[in-house]
């Protein structure tokens, strides 16, 4: 069974096109699937307070406050991750950005190699290319192939047809076997440089000790960390 994970920074859930669109497609595919699919109203998420214990030691003390040590696991346990937005002037919604602020160091990491990704903005009229670009790069920040983008404008698109499309694009999804970016592989170059000069000089932290544990500091490229990891 394919798991799929899914937040959309909503706070009314019956409210909103986004979560509306997903649960069509999921239902609609010919595919034996579990979504975890949450909004602002079913998990309050704590504001990251900037104390950086998350980079320099790989644990974010909020996780033990809230419920989102739970919601990493089911993420890292998922094959394809949804994150979903409303436009809120030409930008994520705070909700969005909350559940991002948390996850961040992840970034540093490369965390979610091996994963695809879809990303989704709604809005009634414009602003939803900006935002699937942000919500695209956050992903592959963290490691993750964003295999599909998808942009629901309510005044123009005909929702009917975004769903038979969406049912489409998401088996298609599931079995894209090249999981390459050109963005990620510079990324994790970039990153791999870091890691290696830091372990040069003795550096036990967090970080390093995680690409050292997850052969990545010796793996050529993106795509042999993730066959090795």
């Amino acid at each position: 069974m394919k798991r799929i994970f899914a937040y959309v920074g909503v706070g009314k859930r019956n409210r909103s096109l986004t979560v509306k669109y997903i649960d069509e497609i999921v239902k609609h595919i010919d595919e034996e699937v579990r979504l975890d699919l949450y909004t602002a109203e079913d998990i309050d998420i704590i504001n990251c307070c900037g104390c950086l214990n998350c980079f320099l030691k790989g644990a974010c003390l909020l996780d033990r406050k809230d419920c989102f040590e739970g919601i990493k696991s089911e993420i890292m346990e998922s094959d394809l991750i949804i994150l979903g937005s409303p436009v809120y002037f030409h930008n994520v919604s705070g909700y969005t950005k909350t559940f991002i602020d948390r996850l961040t160091y992840w970034s540093h990491l490369m965390k979610l190699r091996n994963k695809r990704g879809i990303v989704i903005a709604t809005a009634d009229n414009s602003g939803t290319k900006l935002v699937v670009d942000y919500l695209a790069k956050f992903l592959e920040q963290l490691g993750c192939v964003v295999v599909e983008r998808e942009e629901l404008i309510l005044l123009t698109d005909d929702f009917e047809k975004k769903i038979e499309e969406g049912c489409v694009k998401l088996q298609q999804a599931f079995h894209k076997s090249d999981l390459y970016s050109a963005n990620i592989e510079k990324n994790f170059r970039y990153l791999q440089m870091l890691m290696r000069e830091r372990d040069k000089y003795g550096d036990t932290g967090a970080e390093v000790m995680y690409w050292k544990v997850h052969g990545l500091l010796n793996a050529k490229s993106y795509k042999e960390s993730c066959i090795e990891g």
